[in-house]
């Protein structure tokens, strides 16, 4: 004979784990932004009849808001980090990459080639550009090919007028996963006396080739001395950071000051002299050097022991290229390290709820089973 004591005891435990199970489930749909992932369109819906743009004033008015990328090629493609999936353009003349949060709702990124200035350009030939200057040297720009609400086309891509939720401010997941993290907080480079104390240090490369050409190759950062010289970097065996000595390994700096721009000259020992563009951020400590217009070399702040004098060596230890944690770098037991701090995902994630809901929903109905009376 069952103890009834036992019996009505395994029934509350069974009735409670339901009933957790379906308030789990219950918060899934109450949940801010819950399904919010299906109000993002992916496909152009069918545009109205096109309107006839006749000044840069009314295109900046039609396109102030929020877009999302629907079809065609993306005005900002390979330039942000993979997952971004609209742009928003503000009245104040700033614009800012879209992303889906954790809750389904949209966030908007900021910091590096994540954020800047737009404006709209009259071509003269009865045509319109928009134009997108972001952080860090990166420009791109749009033909306005046709406004026919809600969607436009420009730059050969089209995009949907999102309206639902503003984006709010926030940290996409994927940036987790970018090896130099996403900086924001840029410093200015006011003189060049001042460039020189702020740039100088060693620096880890977490993206891009070397800033110098002609290098024997497996250089992993640059020390830029305040005194004006510089020696690119290897990596021992063990480890340990080792100065380049001699010809393409060492070499002098020289920071050119301009109203436009800030740019360092690597003049390298034997070889050539290099002009890079120089952007130096705070947080974490990051510093790009740019050729040209769209070749980036992209460095974090070295924090660990300073470089050894000796010959240059080829580096045996690869340096980690895609960690997945941000901050600044340190060394730890494994040598040369970009990271050490994640990210944090904000906001309840769904899925973990459903998976909740359904593993105690079980549970409760296997102890339903068991205590059954018979």
């Amino acid at each position: 004979m069952r103890d009834h004591r036992i019996v009505r005891a395994g029934w509350s435990i069974a009735l409670g784990a339901a009933a957790l199970g379906i308030l789990a489930a219950l918060a899934v749909a109450a949940a801010p932004g819950a399904g919010a992932q299906e109000g993002v369109p992916s496909t152009c819906p069918a545009g109205g009849e096109p309107v006839e743009l006749t000044s840069v004033e009314q295109v900046e008015e039609l396109f102030v808001g929020t877009w999302i990328h629907c079809d065609g090629a993306a005005v900002l493609a390979n330039d942000t980090v993979a997952g971004d999936i609209g742009v928003r353009f503000t009245a104040d003349g700033r614009f800012h990459t879209v992303y889906e949060g954790p809750d389904g709702g949209l966030i908007y990124a900021e910091g590096l080639d994540q954020e800047g200035d737009w404006s709209v350009r009259d071509a003269d030939t009865g045509d319109y550009v928009v134009e997108l200057d972001a952080l860090a040297g990166r420009f791109r720009w749009g033909l306005v090919e046709e406004v026919a609400s809600p969607v436009v086309t420009f730059n050969g891509g089209s995009y949907v007028a999102w309206t639902g939720d503003d984006p709010v401010p926030g940290v996409p997941a994927e940036f987790a996963d970018e090896p130099c993290g996403v900086p924001t907080d840029p410093v200015p480079l006011p003189s060049a006396a001042a460039t020189v104390e702020l740039l100088a240090g060693t620096w880890i490369r977490c993206s891009g080739s070397s800033p110098v050409f002609d290098t024997p190759g497996g250089d992993v950062g640059i020390e830029l001395v305040e005194d004006g010289t510089f020696h690119l970097l290897f990596e021992a065996a063990d480890g340990t950071l080792v100065r380049g000595e001699g010809e393409r390994r060492e070499g002098t700096w020289t920071v050119v000051t301009d109203p436009a721009y800030t740019s360092v000259d690597l003049a390298l020992s034997g070889a050539s002299t290099y002009p890079r563009q120089a952007f130096l951020f705070e947080t974490p400590p990051f510093l790009r050097l740019q050729r040209q217009v769209s070749t980036f070399y992209d460095h974090v702040r070295w924090t660990g022991p300073p470089p050894v004098d000796g010959s240059a060596v080829a580096s045996t230890t690869t340096v980690p290229t895609t960690p997945a944690t941000t901050g600044t770098a340190v060394a730890d037991d494994t040598g040369v390290l970009g990271r050490t701090t994640t990210l944090p995902r904000t906001g309840t994630d769904p899925l973990a709820l459903v998976a909740a809901a359904a593993v105690l929903t079980a549970v409760g109905l296997v102890a339903v089973a068991l205590v059954r009376p018979r």
